[in-house]
């Protein structure tokens, strides 16, 4: 793989103190071949991926927490209907 030569690419301290001034004129002043855009685009989709990934992984997880809790509660409910734990008078 070609490693890559940032020296190419304009720096902020390239711009004039009146293209600091307008952000339009920063944004548009720097330039992305067709390669950076798309390793930007797969860069930006792993992204989302990984955060939306690890946000239903805590959805998830919080959700079975709460089911098995719920199971317990009815558990335990049932045991006392049934008597089979005594509840001290």
């Amino acid at each position: 793989m070609k490693d890559y030569d940032c020296s190419k690419e304009p720096m902020m301290s390239d711009l004039t103190p009146t293209d600091v001034g307008d952000d339009h004129q920063i944004r548009h002043s720097i330039q992305l071949t067709d390669r950076e855009m798309a390793i930007a685009k797969i860069a930006a989709k792993i992204a989302v991926k990984e955060v939306s990934d690890e946000f239903y992984r805590q959805v998830g997880k919080g959700l079975v927490t709460r089911v098995f809790v719920w199971i317990g509660l009815i558990a335990v409910g049932f045991a006392v209907a049934k008597g089979w734990i005594p509840i001290a008078k």
